[in-house]
């Protein structure tokens, strides 16, 4: 790895613990520079812009998450609505264990306000319903297509409002997880 890309990934990682500290209203180009222990110049000569350092930042923290994801060990049972549960219960100890839900909140959060954040955002979710629908079709080979797209469509926003509102949530994560594994099942096993 050159010299350079070791200097940009330092850096990435500064703006994600600067994220985390004082959210996106507290991250300016300054800050993150001087975290870095560099100039301003120096930085802006890696990320032209707050934008640029951003989007390099979502890129990173997505392929970073990703690959989470996609690495978690699993071995079905057969048993779709314990399969379910399972999966579900080791993606919110993800969201838990890790500072994703914080920066990804915070990244969210400003791709309100740029184009192309906003469109990186959209790519990600995009392929998050890909593998979401992947999954699903593993673990339940008898839906429809359209049931798989819906059951997508509940799982999705679940774990979403997971990341701001765990806090406040009455149940633990076990409970959410075989609560949510109810609902998804139940709508694969809906009738089209």
């Amino acid at each position: 790895m050159s010299k350079a890309e070791l200097k940009r990934q330092f850096i990435l990682k500064q703006t994600e613990a600067l994220l985390v500290r004082e959210g996106g209203a507290g991250l300016s180009m300054r800050k993150v520079a001087d975290a870095c222990g560099m100039s301003l110049g120096n930085l802006q000569y890696h990320y032209a812009t707050r934008e640029a350092l951003l989007e390099a930042l979502l890129a990173s923290f997505i392929a970073n998450y990703v690959t989470l994801v996609r690495d978690r060990s699993f071995q079905p049972t057969g048993d779709l609505q314990k399969d379910l549960s399972a999966i579900l219960s080791s993606g919110l100890e993800l969201l838990d264990k890790t500072e994703a839900s914080r920066v990804f909140k915070e990244l969210w959060a400003a791709a309100q306000q740029s184009d192309s954040l906003a469109a990186e955002m959209t790519a990600y979710y995009r392929e998050l319903a890909r593998f979401y629908a992947q999954t699903l079709r593993s673990l339940d080979q008898t839906a429809g297509d359209d049931n798989i797209n819906r059951a997508v469509s509940v799982l999705m926003p679940l774990f979403e409002g997971y990341c701001v509102t765990r806090s406040a949530l009455p149940q633990d994560r076990r409970e959410l997880a075989e609560i949510w594994a109810r609902a998804i099942s139940a709508t694969l096993d809906a009738a089209e």
